[in-house]
Formats: structure tokens, sequence, C-alpha cells
């Protein structure tokens, strides 16, 4: 944690970090989301969803993920 590097797929710790996520997950792709959960879900849902799928979630904190 003290020699993290905050600037994801651009550290120099970021090969370490895909690595052990890999090895824990089995992920073939890892691509970290500095945002948070907003953009984390656009991605996921624009591969994941297809025109007229209903995706619920929390109305305090709306989603611009729409399809």
């Amino acid at each position: 944690m003290m020699e993290g590097d905050e600037s994801y797929a651009g550290s120099r710790s970021f090969e370490q970090f895909r690595s052990s996520v890999q090895g824990y997950f089995g992920y073939k792709h890892v691509i970290p989301d500095s945002s948070g959960a907003r953009s984390a879900e656009r991605i996921l849902f624009s591969v994941m969803c297809k025109k007229g799928d209903v995706v619920p979630n929390n109305t305090h904190f709306d989603t611009p993920a729409r399809t």
C-alpha cells in the first residue's frame, strides 16, 4: 500500500496489480477505473446489455449507463 501508484494503467505498479487480480480472480482482462461505480457500470453495461434490457439500480445515485 505504501508503494502504490494511483495513476492506474500508466503506473509503474500496474503489471503487479494486473498479475495479482488475474491470479486471484482468473480474469483475462483487467481495466482499472478511477471514477468509481458509474464509469465501471457504463463499461460493463455497454458489453453486457442490449437495447431494451432492464437494469435495476439505486435511484439516489443514477447512472449515465443507458441502453
